[in-house]
Formats: structure tokens, C-alpha cells, sequence
């Protein structure tokens, strides 16, 4: 019962017990006005009473509802705590993909390409756990079998939300393709650039990372430089050498937002990676390969730079990238430049000095062919995913989903290697010693053209088809088969969650 109707019920009571009372002497009338008095008071008694008790039974039934979370889909399937002190978010993914070459040097075949299950929980709002698991490791090819990693194992602390602070196995940010997820990328696989991240993709360390201001981000990483799943060993006094830690970091821009240009994107960034990878005979380190973009054969194939026999240096490697991306509506023209440097000595004679470089690059022109804007899918300096104007439906009324044309160059360039049997070994040169699609005779150039479709029936589904097109340099002979160029035909099926 509220205040208003409790005010109503003294006033409607009084009047009826005065009406009641009728017209009484002056002695009477007292009395009457005693009992009048005696019972407005003990009705309001009764009605605060009731009040308490609904209040009570209120309470009562706000706590029954607090106990139970919310389950949303929100990247997704995620269960929050009522009272926000907790969520935890469930996330998937699966690719499944057929690869067809010609020359067939390279299998003809369905492929899982990626295939994770993770979880990641939020609690008292500044603090973050993510786990996620990677079933289908390995490229399976011939007697090898497709195992499970882990990717992703990182504590995150948001106390300050402009320096974020990460700690565990995760992703550097490096690069502008690599540091989006491969559920957002503009072509089934990421230019030939990606060649030279090598192990570097997953890395266990610590990030601070954030936007200090709209437009403007920031991440630096300073971690073991041992790759996925691996941490630092000390078997050996030059093992002990190598144990400095590796630092990325990378800055990006958005000039479109500085400049309050609606619809558009201005990106531009930097990326830079650099520390000492262990080099003996024992465990010798070999500079990026080249694979191409369909994930057929290996055309370059460099020699390690020390061997059973021969002693080096651990090696100082450094990559840098720059990024350019320019969209305007539904149209976007993206390019990355990458370079990979190994410095060294060898120790065995002849002692040498070796300072190679491998360099790589792309650029892409994309077209929204639905009309959706690539300046919605980028935030915090990397493109995310693509919401349809109309998801896909068979029913009445159903869109068509977002369709996407796409056309890609992309170059990878060793010709600072020796060619095989040239200058001094383990230095830096080709190598003869490939099998199967790794090139026994490989070449030190190439240049790919990808040409692809793609088809989101909805933000969570894309299908993709690519055509690739790459041209080596020089002939290479792979699985005994000599070829000047690689024709592969790409289909992916994906859904992620």
C-alpha cells in the first residue's frame, strides 16, 4: 500500500466514524473524539505494518532474482552476474577449407584449418582470464596428425583503461593483418608477408596496450621470443646468452577521426619486433621460408646458420613493417611492407660476419558490394568483423547478406640470400636439402595475385573462394615436379562464435 492510498484510507476512516457519530453533547462529543483519536491510530498502526511487510516480501524476491544470470549472445555465448560483479563469455571457432593446386606438387585436399574452443571471464570489472584451445595444429599432410595447443592463456588488468596490461601466451600486436584475428581477414590466408613472423605469431610474455586518445593505439610487448607453447631453456652458456627478452610494439592512427571525416578511414602504423634467437650446432636457426599464400609448396628454403659442424653466433633478428589503409565508404585499399634481418658470425672458419635481410610486401583493393562501411569494422587500429546491412534468410523478406570482391599483390623478396652453392655456408644462402613440397630446388623471389569472393549470409558466417596465381622467380622442383608458377583454387566454410 503506498503513501497516496494510506492517506486516502485515515481521511475516508475518519469521516465515516465522524458521520457515524451524529450530532452529541458537549461531554459526549469528547469522549467520542477520544475514541475517534484512539482508533485512527491504531488503523495506522495496522497499515504500517502491512507496509513493512510488503517491503519485506519485495526484498525478499529482488534477492531470488539476483541469484540468477543472464545468459546473452554477445561475441558469444556469455552468462553475467545480475549484480555485475562476474561474466563469463564461451567463443569458438571453426574453419574448414579445400585446397586444389595445379601442378598438383601440393595434395589436393579438404583441410581443418582452425578449429578452437575457449572461454574468457571478466570479474569485479578490472580483471580478465581467457583460455583458448587450438584442435587442429599441424598441416596433417602424409603420416603427420593434427594435434591440440594451447593459443591463447592470458590474465588481463584494466585498472587503467588507457594502459591496458596483459600477461601470458597471447598475441603480440605486430602488423596489421596479422595483429586482426584470421576470422576477419580480407583473403582466405594472409599475404605472403606472413612468412617471415615464423614462430613469433603466439609468444609468452607481458602488454601494455590502449588508445590514450580516439583514433590513437598503442601496444608493447616484451616476451621470451620462443613462440607458442615454448619458454626459455638454459642448456647451454649460449642458450644462457640468448635469454634476453624480445620487445615488440607497434603505433597506429586513424587521420579520418583526427579530421572528423565521416564514413572514412586514414590508417597508418608501425610495427617493430627485435631480440636474439639461439644459434649452435646443437640448435641452429634457420631465417623465414617461403610458402605460398594457397599453402602449397615452400619455394624458399634457406640453409640454418650454423650446423653439426659448424659454430656461429646467436643471431639478432629484427623485423619492422609499415601499414597503410585507406577506405572511403565501401571501397578500401590496404598495403603492409615487411623486413626480416638475421646479423651474425660464424665461428667456425672461416670466420664470418653475415647480415641478410629478407623483405616482403602487399597491397589489396576490397569492395563492399552490398554497401556496408569498412570504417564500422576497425577499432582500436585493426579491421574486425563485417556486419551484413541484411543477414541472409529464406523466408520472406530475407537480405542477402554482405558480399565482398577482393583483388591482392603480394611479393617476398630473398634476394639478399646467396644462391645455393655460392658464397660462404651457413651465412645466409639457399639450400638443397628440401623434400616433398619444400623445394629441392627452390628460387629466392616470387610474386602472388589472388583474386577472391566472399559471402557473410550473417556477422558469423562467411563462405570464401580464392584463386592464386604465383610466380617464382627462377624454376623450382618440388616433389619432383619442376614448375614456374603455382595455380591454386581456395575454398573455406567458417562460423565463429
Amino acid at each position: 500500500m503506498n503513501k497516496k492510498t494510506f492517506g486516502k484510507n485515515k481521511v475516508a476512516v475518519a469521516v465515516a466514524l465522524l458521520c457515524v457519530a451524529g450530532p452529541v453533547s458537549g461531554q459526549d462529543a469528547s469522549q467520542r473524539v477520544e475514541e475517534l483519536e484512539e482508533a485512527v491510530k491504531n488503523l495506522s498502526r495496522e497499515i504500517e505494518a502491512l507496509k513493512e511487510a510488503d517491503a519485506k516480501a519485495a526484498t525478499t524476491t529482488q534477492k531470488v532474482d539476483t541469484q540468477v544470470p543472464t545468459v546473452v549472445w554477445r561475441e558469444g555465448v556469455q552468462f553475467n552476474d545480475p549484480r555485475g560483479n562476474w561474466s563469463i563469455r564461451i567463443f569458438g571457432r571453426g574453419q574448414l577449407d579445400y585446397r586444389q593446386f595445379d601442378p598438383d606438387a601440393a595434395a589436393n585436399t579438404f583441410a581443418i584449418r582452425r578449429a578452437r574452443l575457449g572461454a574468457g571471464m571478466t570479474f569485479m570489472k578490472d580483471y580478465g582470464l581467457t583460455i583458448e584451445a587450438e584442435y587442429a595444429t599441424g598441416s596433417a599432410q602424409g603420416a603427420a596428425t593434427q594435434g591440440t595447443a594451447i593459443t591463447n592463456a592470458y590474465m588481463d588488468f584494466n585498472w587503467f583503461g588507457k594502459a591496458r596490461i596483459r600477461a601470458g601466451q597471447f598475441k603480440p600486436q605486430f602488423g596489421l593483418e596479422n595483429t586482426a584475428s584470421a576470422n576477419f581477414s580480407d583473403f582466405q590466408e594472409r599475404g605472403l608477408t606472413q612468412n617471415l613472423i615464423q614462430n613469433l605469431n603466439y609468444d609468452r610474455g607481458i602488454m601494455v596496450h590502449g588508445a590514450p586518445i580516439k583514433g590513437l593505439n598503442y601496444g608493447v610487448t616484451v616476451s621470451n621470443g620462443t613462440g607458442l607453447n615454448l619458454e626459455e631453456r638454459q642448456g647451454s652458456p649460449q642458450e644462457l646468452d640468448a635469454d634476453g627478452k624480445l620487445l615488440t610494439a607497434r603505433l597506429t592512427a586513424d587521420f579520418a577521426r583526427f579530421l572528423h571525416i565521416k564514413d572514412s578511414l586514414i590508417h597508418v602504423g608501425s610495427s617493430y619486433k627485435t631480440g636474439s634467437v639461439v644459434n649452435t650446432s646443437a640448435s641452429p636457426f634457420t631465417a623465414a621460408t617461403g610458402q605460398t599464400e594457397g599453402r602449397g609448396v615452400t619455394f624458399f628454403n634457406p640453409e640454418a646458420f650454423a650446423a653439426a659442424a659448424v659454430e656461429a653466433s646467436n643471431v639478432d633478428r629484427t623485423l619492422s613493417v609499415g601499414e597503410l589503409a585507406l577506405a572511403r565508404k565501401s571501397v578500401k585499399l590496404q598495403g603492409e611492407y615487411w623486413e626480416a634481418k638475421y646479423e651474425g658470425t660464424r665461428t667456425t672458419a672461416p670466420v664470418t660476419r653475415f647480415d641478410r635481410k629478407i623483405e616482403a610486401g602487399y597491397l589489396s583493393v576490397l569492395w563492399l558490394i552490398t554497401g556496408e562501411n569498412y570504417s564500422d569494422a576497425y577499432s582500436n587500429g585493426v579491421f574486425g568483423r563485417i556486419r551484413p546491412r541484411n543477414n541472409f534468410s529464406t523466408g520472406e523478406g530475407g537480405g542477402l547478406g554482405a558480399w565482398e570482391v577482393g583483388l591482392r599483390y603480394s611479393f617476398f623478396d630473398a634476394g639478399d640470400f646467396d644462391a645455393a652453392g655460392t658464397g660462404v655456408a651457413n651465412t645466409g644462402r639457399v639450400s638443397t636439402t628440401g623434400t616433398g613440397t619444400t623445394a629441392s630446388t627452390p628460387t629466392q623471389k616470387a610474386d602472388a595475385w589472388t583474386l577472391g569472393l566472399k559471402w557473410m549470409p550473417n556477422p558469423y558466417t562467411r563462405l570464401m573462394a580464392n584463386y592464386t596465381v604465383t610466380e617464382f622467380d627462377t624454376p623450382i622442383v618440388a616433389n619432383g615436379i619442376t614448375m614456374d608458377e603455382e595455380k591454386a583454387l581456395t575454398l573455406r566454410a567458417q562460423i565463429d562464435f
